[in-house]
């Protein structure tokens, strides 16, 4: 796989993006673009995105950070569709309709996804994370299950 291949955007706003950049780089992929939304929370418990990017410098470059406004897909990207917020799905529907996006799957190495569960795109399975059979997900959602803060 090139590095263009492993490109990958992810739309978030919120404190799992930490969690999404642990899966992508445990899954050899690099975060290239970070697209937000929503305006990011100012709760004084929150690492705003900037702070969480910077983090990443030891293993890759730094994605960028740019708003939803000035988006646009770019040949070779996969897409992550972050957010936990009630907004998903609204966000979901307009990046179909605006760009034909489609959502990659994206599971950690650690997390447990049986064989028998139904995993729809746009997943994310965080480390750890058990996705039993009786588990049936078929749009954008996210499982995290992070008992700890990620160190960025």
């Amino acid at each position: 796989m090139s590095d263009q291949e492993r490109r990958l955007v992810i739309f978030v706003t919120s404190n799992i993006l930490s969690d999404i950049f642990d899966c992508a780089l445990a899954n050899q992929l690099i975060p290239t673009r970070v697209v937000l939304h929503l305006p990011e929370d100012g709760d004084e418990r929150s690492i705003p995105a900037a702070v969480r990017v910077a983090r990443l410098a030891p293993f890759c470059l730094p994605p960028v950070i740019a708003p939803l406004s000035g988006f646009a897909p770019a040949p070779g990207e996969s897409y992550l569709l972050g957010p936990t917020t009630p907004t998903r799905a609204r966000l979901a529907a307009e990046l179909r309709r605006r760009f034909d996006l489609r959502f990659l799957t994206l599971a950690h190495p650690t997390a447990y996804v049986s064989p028998l569960a139904t995993v729809g795109p746009g997943t994310f399975a965080g480390a750890g994370v058990p996705a039993r059979v009786r588990n049936t997900v078929s749009e954008p959602v996210f499982r995290s299950g992070a008992t700890e803060p990620m160190p960025w």
